[in-house]
This record gives C-alpha cells, structure tokens and sequence, in this order.
C-alpha cells in the first residue's frame, strides 16, 4: 500500500502542468505523515499501552489529513475516494469510534485502503513488520532528493 502511495505521487509530481513548489509542497507532506506514522507505530509496537495505541490511532487521522491536503494539490484520487477524505474528518463511523482507539484504526485502515487500493490489516500495520512502510519512505525520500532542491523545498512552505 504505502509503496504504491509514493508511486502515485512521484507519477503526479511528472506532470508538467503542475508547479515545481507545489509538487515539492504534496511530496514533503507525505513524508511528513510518514515520518509521524512511523514514529507513532514504532513507538506502539515497543511499547504497547493505551496512549501509544491513541498516539498511532491520532497520527493516522493525521495522514488521512494528509491524504486530503495533497489531493487538493496534485488530483491524486478519482472524485468519490476525494470526497471520502475530505469528509473523514465528520464521518459518523469515525466519531462514535473516537473513545475506541483499536476501533477507529481499522475504519481509518479501510479508508486508507479504499484510497490507495491495497490490503492491509489494522492491528498488523501497528505492531507488525514495518518494512514495507520504512521502504517507501525511504523510496519518496530518494524521490524528494532526486527531483527537488533544498532551496526548491523551503520555498514550498506555506
């Protein structure tokens, strides 16, 4: 899922009608959401209690937000999976599930699933191997490097 996520965006971040600022600006927000995400289940599978539960449950919210913010730059997903993200925030199924951590992550493993097409299992992305997630952001690491400069980089800040 997560490699086939930083294809998507290395595949959008070609087109020539888009600006270099804004490609720079959707590919450092995607590693920004890896890097909390990373952090967030490295941190569960180590140390497995409720707040690190809620902590990983939190950065995935933040990487469906993510999600939606570079969509809205770069057109990454056809218009329903677009409207899914960016009505997730007040979805009915993500509120009543908001007390329920373990709950919640798998309706945002679904919504994450749906968004880039793959399979992925909830607890599995948590407490499981990691490499999959650790290679592709290493692979938009490399991408960022190869394709954006650092001053190209900073000036992509809002």
């Amino acid at each position: 899922m997560w490699s086939e996520l930083v294809d998507m965006i290395a595949q959008r971040c070609q087109d020539p009608h888009q600006s270099r600022r804004e490609q720079a600006r959707a590919a450092m927000l995607l590693y920004g959401g890896l890097t909390n995400c990373q952090v967030a289940f490295l941190n569960y599978k180590y140390h497995q209690s409720d707040i690190e539960l809620a902590n990983a449950v939190f950065a995935t919210d933040a990487l469906i937000s993510v999600l939606q913010n570079i969509d809205s730059i770069l057109s990454l997903f056809e218009p329903q999976v677009a409207r899914q993200l960016k009505h997730y925030a007040l979805e009915k199924e993500r509120l009543a599930y908001v007390s329920y951590p373990k709950e919640l992550l798998k309706v945002q493993v679904e919504l994450l699933r749906g968004a880039v097409n793959a399979e992925v299992q909830a607890m599995a992305l948590l407490t499981g191997n990691l490499s999959a997630f650790t290679a592709a952001k290493h692979r938009l690491a490399e991408f960022i490097q190869k394709n954006f400069s650092i001053e190209g980089l900073f000036e992509c800040q809002p």
